[in-house]
């Protein structure tokens, strides 16, 4: 492999990634830094597959040596890969912190920003965090973006606090977008989640006094029909009245309505019943209807 010419090269490093063979890291790691592009993303993905922890320090920092965007993004993932594979998940963000701190090129700090952001765990929001205050703007930016694909919900707080302080409205509507996203994946995982219905709701009703456009309200209602909650239907219910966003609040009410039906019976048949107060439309009422008569089965079983 070393003695073969570029295109050969790529591809009996891509042999070496399918037969598993992690002797060959050290030799792959020379190539990763290696000039041919075709070479060095195939180096940098047998790297994520082969390398172990070990092996991760050297790995960052040659992500930390990249000029420009060429094999940037292979560098990232085979980064977070190899994190990943760390024996105490408390510790994965450790090596790529120790490069981070004392960086000092913003590409370099950008790509060890979105590196944390793949990891997701305490250490690495309380990082990227802590950019948000950074001095290059760039650098803010990739914080921001990295928080609001945050795959859980430990950024909501912070997703909620640039939302409300942010004068970037780029940055309002992706940290929005993160917001709502994050307390609907924790409301998926029901009690177990870190947002739950109740305390979701809650961070929606601090939300709902700060929405401005439109297309704000409509992100929120999509949001809020993943909230099995009679506070989410309370909320919801309030597009019903508003023509801008009326066409997103039908769905979203009928979709909360009826996942809570059975829990919050008044509630539930109240929204309904406004639904067909609201509507023409006579697939939507045949939907608020079923809710009522879902509702009324409930009644009839309790009795």
């Amino acid at each position: 492999m070393q003695k073969a010419a570029p295109a050969l090269r790529a591809q009996l490093i891509d042999v070496l990634f399918e037969r598993n063979a992690v002797a060959a890291v050290p030799t792959l790691l020379l190539e990763a830094a290696g000039g041919d592009s075709k070479v060095r993303r195939a180096a940098l993905r047998a790297l994520g597959r082969l390398a172990g922890e070990k092996d991760l320090p050297a790995l960052v920092s040659l992500l930390a040596q990249i000029k420009g965007a060429g094999g940037r993004t292979d560098a990232e993932r085979a980064v977070v890969a190899v994190a990943r594979k760390t024996a105490k998940p408390g510790r994965q963000a450790d090596a790529i912190l120790a490069v981070l701190n004392g960086e000092q090129q913003v590409e370099a700090r950008c790509s060890l920003l979105r590196v944390l952001g793949g990891l997701a765990n305490q250490k690495a929001l309380d990082a990227v965090c802590n950019a948000l205050k950074d001095g290059d703007a760039q650098v803010r930016d990739t914080a921001v973006r990295a928080l609001s694909d945050w795959p859980n919900a430990q950024a909501a707080e912070t997703l909620l606090e640039i939302y409300r302080e942010t004068q970037d409205q780029a940055h309002r509507l992706l940290s929005l977008r993160g917001l709502v996203r994050v307390l609907s994946v924790s409301a998926e995982a029901g009690p177990l989640g870190e947002y739950p219905a109740d305390k979701a709701v809650e961070i929606y009703r601090q939300v709902v006094k700060l929405l401005g456009s439109p297309a704000e309200k409509k992100l929120v209602l999509s949001g809020l029909s993943n909230i099995a909650h009679p506070g989410a239907l309370e909320m919801a219910c309030a597009g019903l009245d508003d023509e801008a966003v009326k066409a997103e609040a039908v769905p979203a009410v009928m979709k909360i309505a009826r996942a809570i039906a059975g829990s919050c019976r008044v509630e539930a048949r109240a929204a309904a019943e406004k639904v067909l107060s609201a509507t023409t439309n006579e697939v939507v009422r045949r939907q608020a209807e079923d809710v009522i008569a879902l509702i009324e089965s409930f009644d009839c079983t309790s009795r």
